[in-house]
């Protein structure tokens, strides 16, 4: 949930507002979806002629959780960490599984979803 921090002593000068985001599942990336190598969920596998491909449903799964997470906000624009501690020692291979899932996702109207990566 994203709102607005006023200090305890708010004397209404709103440069003194801090934006703030309580985040949804810790920092963490939502279950299933860590493509570091301590965790090892399974990865996207987005060409077609592969026996094991799976951008689809994986994709699905992604959109789903991002739905049921959208029940807890009062805002269409949702914010989701990826990180956790000591992740990201295979960066590499976070962005690539997490670029076809945004790949894969924006190419589908039918999701009625735009995912982008972005700083906080």
């Amino acid at each position: 949930m994203e709102m607005i921090w006023r200090p305890f002593q708010y004397s209404g000068d709103k440069s003194t507002n801090i934006f703030t985001q309580v985040n949804y599942y810790h920092y963490s990336p939502p279950p299933g979806f860590c493509f570091d190598d301590v965790c090892r969920d399974e990865p996207i596998k987005d060409d077609p002629t592969l026996e094991d491909y799976n951008v689809d449903v994986r994709s699905d799964k992604f959109v789903n959780y991002f739905k049921s997470m959208a029940n807890h906000y009062r805002t269409a624009n949702l914010m989701h960490t990826l990180g956790e501690d000591f992740q990201y020692t295979n960066s590499r291979m976070w962005y690539k599984n997490v670029d076809k899932l945004i790949k894969y996702i924006n190419s589908k109207p039918e999701y009625k979803m735009k995912v982008i990566y972005s700083d906080p």
